[in-house]
């Protein structure tokens, strides 16, 4: 899932404290992108109504040591105020509607709750200041902690009390066009029931920054496994290198083709899955012990193809 907007965050705003791990990254969120309101005073739902963007919600976390941004939607040419922490920031909305402010730096620190002002009024409750990071890559950082990390799983997700860790699980939604702000989404904070939906690495990596730093941790989880690199680039940034030129120009942008290209990869996406619970009883059998007795498996030859095993379109 990208958004020209978090596009340009992340080529402008990492820091020194990037890290790479292969197929996957973590990325410090200097400039907070974009949850739908969870108390709204007003009419929901009527043109110009007060909005802001869907990345903004109850149990969400702010980055520290920093000035942060704020936005979302109202009446054109109407008043809006941002008030958090004693901390007020107020602006008018363009002939579009659209406003967007910025609080002060804060340090680490909460809960607070975060009021936004207008024609109407929008409150988020159990915000959080502190360490907010991007959980970007393939299948890799997508695989959550649910699916199984090995014979300890059940002990991790049972110990995953850390209520302030919160993550915030990207919608995976096509689209053929850039889009203004994501379709949903909302923040969790982490439980034992929460997390299994949380990517593992992102568990992980949460967890040691968390309890080493003493400071609230938020992840927000953007990975869609087997894209390339190339989905995560903006269509200008492609279209400057000569190589791709002529395949951005050739992208096939039609949203009933795209949909029907999701159902197809939502399809294998369950046999993936499937496939994964069949590994999690491998694991309960004690397969990758030295002594277990495979005698009763049969044998193949390499080297072999998808299709001689019987899983009909599945492409792996």
């Amino acid at each position: 899932m990208r958004l020209s907007i978090l596009q340009d965050m992340i080529i402008k705003n990492v820091d020194s404290r990037k890290r790479i791990f292969g197929l996957f990254f973590m990325i410090p969120l200097i400039f907070l992108c974009v949850v739908v309101p969870s108390s709204v005073t007003g009419q929901p739902g009527n043109a110009g109504v007060l909005k802001a963007a869907k990345i903004f919600g109850d149990h969400m976390v702010l980055q520290q040591k920093m000035q942060f941004p704020v936005w979302g939607t109202a009446r054109p040419q109407s008043t809006v105020q941002v008030v958090l922490a004693g901390y007020t920031a107020t602006t008018v909305t363009d002939d579009e509607g659209r406003w967007f402010v910025r609080l002060p730096s804060m340090n680490a620190g909460g809960p607070y709750t975060m009021h936004i002002m207008g024609d109407q009024e929008l409150h988020f409750k159990d915000v959080m200041v502190g360490e907010v990071w991007i959980a970007s890559g393939q299948s890799n950082m997508a695989w959550n902690l649910g699916a199984g990390v090995g014979p300890e799983t059940s002990q991790v997700i049972s110990e995953a009390l850390y209520p302030g860790i919160r993550f915030f699980n990207v919608p995976l939604e096509p689209f053929s066009v850039p889009r203004v702000d994501l379709t949903g989404g909302f923040w969790s904070v982490c439980s034992p029931v929460t997390v299994r939906s949380m990517s593992a690495v992102a568990f992980s990596f949460a967890k040691e920054l968390h309890t080493t730093e003493n400071v609230p941790v938020g992840v927000i989880c953007t990975h869609v496994g087997a894209t390339r690199i190339e989905s995560w680039i903006s269509e200008e940034m492609l279209r400057s290198f000569k190589p791709y030129t002529s395949s951005v120009d050739r992208t096939d942008r039609d949203t009933v083709r795209w949909n029907q290209y999701l159902h197809q990869s939502r399809r294998n996406e369950k046999i993936r899955d499937s496939l994964s619970l069949v590994l999690q009883e491998g694991v309960k059998m004690k397969v990758h012990l030295k002594d277990y007795d495979d005698s009763g498996w049969n044998m193949v030859d390499y080297p072999m193809t998808m299709g001689s095993v019987n899983l009909g379109r599945y492409w792996g």
